[in-house]
């Protein structure tokens, strides 16, 4: 699992989600019986369900450098492969089907071209900066967490923790 990854992992799980990374999708030898087909269709990086709000998503976070036509076929791809294998992931058996139809796909990627919102439409989901996506963790971070010391971010999230000892403080707020 990638620095990303962990960190959505952490924001997303401190938050209330379900979490589960790195999910191998659609066993070959299972799509085609009595055939030598191994290996799977394709992985799932972060799959998120809240049970409480009903959200359910699908994060690819990427730092490739590819052409930008060249990212949206093979994201095209990727949130393909999620819609066509997530309600098979035994870990989300239990997620009501009206929520599978309301799955957010989010491309996580260093920067979107030139002259473009750092949150677009994207390979049928939506792309994101990581810089926009960072800039929202540590909004949240500085909204809901105090200094450390009056309460930490449990050392079970040791990114998230780091960011409220570096945005909020330890013993003294740190200035803006």
């Amino acid at each position: 699992m990638n620095t990303l990854e962990q960190l959505l992992k952490e924001w997303l799980h401190i938050r209330g989600f379900i979490v589960e990374t790195n999910l191998k999708v659609g066993r070959r030898s299972e799509l085609n019986p009595g055939t030598s087909a191994g290996g799977w269709v394709g992985e799932l990086d972060v799959v998120a369900y809240h049970p409480v709000t009903g959200e359910l998503y699908h994060f690819e976070p990427s730092l490739d450098s590819h052409t930008w036509d060249t990212r949206k076929e093979r994201f095209a791809r990727k949130f393909q492969t999620g819609r066509d294998y997530i309600r098979t992931v035994a870990q989300f058996a239990n997620v009501p089907a009206e929520h599978f139809a309301n799955l957010k796909q989010v491309a996580l990627l260093s920067h979107t071209p030139k002259g473009m919102a750092d949150r677009i439409e994207f390979a049928g989901g939506e792309a994101w900066t990581i810089d926009s996506f960072v800039e929202e963790v540590n909004a949240w971070v500085r909204s809901n967490w105090s200094v450390a010391w009056a309460g930490a971010i449990p050392e079970s999230y040791p990114l998230l923790r780091v960011m409220q000892f570096s945005l909020v403080g330890n013993y003294r707020k740190v200035r803006a």
